[in-house]
C-alpha cells in the first residue's frame, strides 16, 4: 500500500469535515481565552465523543449563534456581559455541587479511616468446642 500524499491527506480531512454535521474547533486550535476555558470546563469531553456539546452550551447561553460562540472561543470577538453572567451562573451551580461532593467524600474517607478493620471469616479464631480455648479449626497436631 502506498503512503498517502499530502494532497490525499488534505482531501481526506476535508471530506471528513464536510461529513461532520457540527464541526467544532479541534483541540489544537483552542485558545487560552476566558470563554474557551469556561466552555472546556463545562464540556470536558471531545466533540467526537459526545455530540451534545452544541446543545449543552446553547442551553446555557441562550439565543446566540454557534459562530458567535466560536468567535468568543478564539478571541476574535469579546464575550458579551450577558453571556458572561450566564457562564458564571452555570459555573457557580457546578461549584456548589462539587463542594457538596468533596465534603461527602471527605466525611466518608474520615469515617473509613476511623473504623477498625473487621477481619473476614477465615481470619477469625473462634472457640469451637466450648472449652474456652479459641481454636482456628485446624485439626490438632499429634505429639
Amino acid at each position: 500500500m502506498e503512503p498517502r500524499t499530502s494532497e490525499q491527506e488534505r482531501a481526506r480531512r476535508h471530506e471528513a469535515s464536510r461529513n461532520d454535521p457540527w464541526p467544532a474547533l479541534p483541540r489544537h486550535t483552542y485558545s487560552n481565552e476566558l470563554a474557551s476555558r469556561v466552555i472546556r470546563f463545562l464540556t470536558p469531553w471531545r466533540f467526537k465523543e459526545y455530540r451534545g456539546i452544541k446543545k449543552t452550551i446553547t442551553e446555557i447561553i441562550g439565543d446566540y449563534t454557534w459562530t458567535s460562540l466560536q468567535d468568543w472561543r478564539s478571541g476574535r470577538r469579546r464575550l458579551p456581559l450577558v453571556v458572561a453572567e450566564k457562564f458564571l451562573a452555570a459555573l457557580e451551580a457546578r461549584k456548589s455541587v462539587l463542594d457538596q461532593l468533596v465534603n461527602e467524600l471527605r466525611e466518608y474517607r474520615d469515617k473509613l479511616a476511623s473504623e477498625t478493620r473487621q477481619p473476614s471469616g477465615f481470619e477469625v479464631v473462634r472457640d469451637r468446642d466450648g472449652s474456652g480455648i479459641p481454636k482456628d479449626g485446624r485439626p490438632a497436631r499429634k505429639p
